[in-house]
């Protein structure tokens, strides 16, 4: 019968194209490309990510543990960020960045680099921003700009995201100034001077061993360490990136502990909260 075989061939067709093509009740898969960015190190990786979320892939320029100015970037370690489409600086004040930016072109003319210091006022020439919590709301902020100009269909995503990390910043920020509420003696003794933007935000004095990447002479390192018997100083706050050498002679000629607390964090609000409970364990 041949409307009954038309009818037959009819329903096999429709079972192998349902086959073919995966027919059931699971939807297709959405597949979507995450945006490469390059930074300078992982502290602005981090900002990026908590911005970026699940939409972006972002890689560091600076290997963990490793000072800028000792940080020679070479074109095999370059290749790592090749792919990246665009380069998030720390600003013009940082100028490790303008050489890396240079030699990332080298090996991808292409990337698009964008400044997240917009509105930032830099202290004493002190380019430590990212450690001021005041200017990592503004940094963040820029972040979130930069990413809603360049993927704006994930506009909504970026800017809930900022403000959910907004939120964190200030319940971490209330905390910090309750443990200091009752600090008496507000100065801090530190190796290196990456602490300026903190101590202002939180009425601390930074008294720093180097000045501006330069060694105390003989005289300047006397005062400091009478100042330090002063002030009854419990401790020197150094960075793992740097020789602790300077650092170990001023402790024992005060009597103080070595205590390490590290510039360039991996977590900004992990590295704010183990900071200010190493000031409060040590106050005088």
């Amino acid at each position: 019968m041949p409307g009954m075989q038309a009818i037959k061939y009819c329903l096999i067709s429709v079972q192998l194209l349902m086959v073919l093509n995966g027919c059931s009740s699971d939807k297709p898969v959405e597949i979507s490309e995450k945006i490469e960015i390059a930074v300078s190190f992982s502290t602005y990786k981090n900002f990026v990510n908590e911005v970026g979320g699940d939409k972006v892939d972002v890689i560091s320029m600076l290997p963990s543990g490793i000072s800028p100015p000792e940080f020679d970037p070479i074109p095999s370690s370059l290749m790592k960020l090749a792919g990246a489409k665009y380069y998030l600086g720390v600003g013009d004040f940082f100028e490790f960045e303008k050489i890396w930016i240079e030699k990332l072109k080298g090996v991808n003319p292409s990337v698009k680099v964008y400044d997240t210091s917009k509105d930032l006022e830099e202290l004493d020439h002190n380019h430590h921003v990212w450690n001021g919590t005041d200017e990592v709301k503004i940094i963040t902020r820029n972040i979130k700009n930069i990413l809603c100009a360049v993927d704006s269909s994930n506009k909504t995503y970026y800017e809930e995201n900022y403000k959910s990390y907004i939120e964190k910043l200030d319940s971490v920020d209330q905390f910090v100034k309750k443990q200091f509420a009752s600090l008496k003696h507000r100065t801090i003794l530190t190796y290196h001077p990456a602490w300026l933007y903190y101590a202002e935000t939180y009425g601390l004095e930074q008294l720093s061993v180097e000045d501006h990447g330069r060694e105390p002479n003989t005289k300047d390192l006397m005062e400091l360490i009478i100042k330090a018997r002063q002030l009854k100083l419990k401790a020197v706050f150094i960075q793992p990136q740097f020789s602790s050498n300077t650092a170990e002679v001023i402790a024992r000629d005060i009597n103080a502990e070595l205590v390490v607390i590290d510039p360039l964090p991996d977590n900004f609000i992990e590295n704010l909260i183990d900071i200010t409970n190493k000031i409060m364990r040590y106050a005088p």
